[in-house]
């Protein structure tokens, strides 16, 4: 029996939730099966998280880079963020996007700043570790360019934003259910449904790992053509090392069997430029098996 890799994709978002909520029996039960994970906090805002934060303040610094079918994309994120209390956060960003392709004048570039806040409604108690948080961030890209065969086009600027539901089962668990909207400049919009899950695994003390699955529905009208209900599955997996109360190194990967979706977290500024079917070294993200390495610096601390 054939599985392509959305399949395989999606018997893994099935296996992420499966084992959390296993997890979860046994720690009923009275087993330690997983160290806790109620401390962990992720920097990456790829990371599905309803868990109140520490007050304070941090910054990062973040490299992602991808080769596909002969192209390289890279992408550079900085972002700075603070928590007011335990229960309200917010962050901006500033990610620039290099998309190469095979021939050295081929290339597609764009500039986006992002605003994001999360509020925790429900922070756990003594009686009950669950949590509830809500999510909102808005993605501004600039225009456009792309440059093939000594040629150049501009795309106009695309409006995105996400709002979001987190629940946390307290035993590492994170669920989310998101929704988005892009809209292009005069042309092509989007509505995309997020349904996703991550886990937490405490290896050590100050080593942490986190998977993570999520399906993206997406009905939308591009330049060429409507679409209504075509769904894409996202792999995400992070390991988290504390080297001190004040630095973290994360390295992660993001996986995207068949084709990335036009909202797809820390590259929606890049992604929701589909909306345009700009083609050259751009239409392979669309429909490509495509992966993304990650290397994050973190500095953080509380006041």
């Amino acid at each position: 029996m054939k599985f392509s890799l959305s399949t395989v994709a999606v018997l893994a978002i099935a296996s992420f939730a499966t084992l959390g909520l296993a997890s979860e029996s046994r720690r009923q039960g009275g087993s330690d099966f997983y160290l806790p994970t109620e401390g962990i906090r992720w920097t990456s805002p790829m990371a599905i998280d309803a868990r109140p934060v520490a007050r304070g303040a941090f910054a990062s610094v973040s490299e992602y880079f991808s080769s596909y079918k002969g192209r390289k994309l890279e992408m550079s994120e900085i972002v700075v963020g603070a928590a007011v209390d335990e229960r309200i956060s917010f962050w901006v960003s500033r990610q620039s996007y290099l998309v190469k392709g095979r021939s050295s004048t081929s290339r597609f570039r764009v500039n986006a700043n992002s605003y994001g806040a999360k509020w925790v409604v429900r922070p756990p108690n003594e009686f009950d570790r669950s949590s509830i948080a809500l999510e909102f961030e808005t993605v501004k890209p600039e225009t456009a360019v792309a440059v093939t065969n000594s040629a150049s086009a501009t795309f106009g600027a695309t409006r995105n934003n996400r709002f979001a539901v987190d629940y946390g089962f307290g035993n590492g668990l994170q669920t989310q259910l998101g929704f988005s909207s892009i809209k292009g400049a005069g042309t092509g919009d989007a509505r995309i449904f997020t349904l996703g899950v991550g886990k937490d695994l405490s290896l050590k003390p100050n080593l942490d790992l986190r998977l993570q699955g999520e399906i993206a529905g997406q009905w939308y009208t591009d330049t060429v053509e409507t679409v209504n209900g075509q769904f894409k599955p996202v792999l995400y997996a992070a390991l988290g090392y504390q080297t001190s109360k004040a630095i973290r190194i994360e390295l992660d990967g993001s996986l995207f069997p068949s084709g990335m979706p036009l909202e797809s977290g820390r590259f929606t500024g890049l992604s929701s430029f589909q909306i345009y079917r700009p083609g050259g070294v751009a239409e392979g993200l669309r429909t490509d098996a495509i992966g993304f390495g990650s290397l994050r610096l973190v500095l953080s601390g509380k006041f």
